[in-house]
This record gives C-alpha cells, structure tokens and sequence, in this order.
C-alpha cells in the first residue's frame, strides 16, 4: 500500500468559485455524490472549502419558510465566499498517510484539498482514509492467514 496521499486523492476535483449561490453548491454535491467543495480563484488557487454541513446551516428550513419562492431566492443569493471556510487546512501530494489522518482527528474536519505548485490538484476525505486503513487491514489479514 503506498502511504502518501497521492495514492488515495481525488482528481480531478469538482470546485466553485466564490461567486457561486448555495443553490450551485447544493446541485454540484448531489450530481457528484460529494460532501466538500473547494472554492477556487482563477481555475485552481484555493480560497476556501464549503461542506455538506455548512449547505446545511446556511440553508432556509422549508419548515420555517412559509413562501417558497422567497427559499429559493435565499438558496440563490448567499454566495460561497460569504459561507465558506477561509485557508483551509492542506497537504501535498506527497504528504504520509499518517499525517493526513493526524490531521483530520486534530482539526476535526472532512476533506483536505491537496495543494501542489500553489494549486488545487486533489482532495483526500476522510472516507478515502478509511478505504486506506481497510485496505491495509485486509492485506495484514491475508498476511497473517498466509503465513
């Protein structure tokens, strides 16, 4: 099992800029089947992340908003740049595996973007640790059962 992030990325990454609405975010997330979003400047330096819990609280409540057209225009009108995580934390492609998991139970977070050359080149979720760690328990399982 290689032990860089490399290994375990997603790339190409499905990004927004900070002008997009809540409404972009929501509609990239569901035809995705993803939980973050880097928000991008000039097609790949990053300015910010926005995840599946912050579409959530900065979403009107359809219990709570009594007009529908008014939901929609809240959905349409917040612009990332105003719910986005500023300077998220990264790592390099070449950054350990180890590292990254470090990471992600220090700061308690999702996703890491992963930064090459000063630009976006991939992300590295939590559940892509996850697959890493099982794989690497599958293969010390069959290890073990072949020895």
């Amino acid at each position: 099992m290689r032990a860089d992030v490399k290994a375990w990325m997603k790339a190409p990454v499905h990004t927004l800029t900070e002008e997009a609405s809540l409404m972009d975010a929501i509609h990239l997330t569901r035809r995705h089947h993803i939980r973050h979003v880097p928000i991008v400047r000039n097609g790949a330096t990053l300015v910010g992340i926005v995840s599946d819990r912050d579409i959530m609280k900065y979403s009107p409540s359809i219990l709570t908003e009594k007009d529908p057209a008014q939901f929609q225009r809240v959905l349409e009108q917040t612009k990332l740049a105003r719910i986005m995580t500023r300077e998220p934390t990264t790592v390099a492609p070449t950054t350990p595996l180890r590292e990254a998991v470090e990471i992600f139970c220090l700061k308690k977070i999702g996703a890491l973007p992963v930064i090459a050359g000063g630009k976006l080149v991939g992300i590295v979720t939590d559940t892509d640790m996850l697959r890493a760690f099982l794989e690497g328990l599958v293969r010390a399982e069959k290890k073990r059962q072949g020895s």
